[in-house]
């Protein structure tokens, strides 16, 4: 994750939504407004190690857990 966008490349929201498992680092510290809900697909861990990400506005769902 390369930026702070809600949509969009290198945003969470792509990262989460791919079908396969994945590792998303969080390259960036800062404030995801999420202007609509967000679905993370099974098998994704999002690591934001040496960074101060939150996460404002709609809810993320975790799927097949």
């Amino acid at each position: 994750m390369s930026g702070v966008l809600s949509e969009g490349p290198g945003s969470l929201r792509e990262a989460c939504c791919k079908k396969e498992p994945l590792w998303i680092v969080c390259e960036i510290s800062g404030t995801i407004h999420l202007s609509s809900y967000l679905n993370v697909s099974s098998h994704k861990t999002i690591d934001g190690r040496c960074q101060h990400i939150k996460l404002s506005g709609k809810r993320f769902m975790v799927k097949g857990t």
